[in-house]
């Protein structure tokens, strides 16, 4: 399970947060879509998920192991392919 909790990420220099207070649940065995228009935040949410960003405010845990201080076995419970891996790892 993934779990998003209050979630909020913000990029020096831009005006709003690319992310603010996200809460969201991945239920373990269910295909999850997450869509919507450009610029909304979309890989930014991934990216942290991912640990390749850090988190302003909030927790995101992945199978119980919180990505922020247990990134390790957090990173352990999941796989991702990139549709662009050269603009993902940026």
């Amino acid at each position: 399970m993934i779990e998003l909790r209050n979630v909020s990420k913000s990029y020096p220099g831009k005006d709003r947060k690319a992310v603010d207070g996200l809460s969201w649940t991945v239920v373990d065995g269910r295909i999850t879509g997450f869509f919507g228009p450009n610029g909304t935040g979309k890989l930014t949410t991934l990216k942290m998920i991912c640990g390749v960003h850090s988190i302003d405010e909030g927790s995101i845990k992945i199978n119980g192991h919180d990505i922020a201080t247990d990134a390790v076995e957090a990173k352990r419970q999941f796989g991702y392919v990139p549709d662009d891996p050269d603009r993902f790892c940026a």
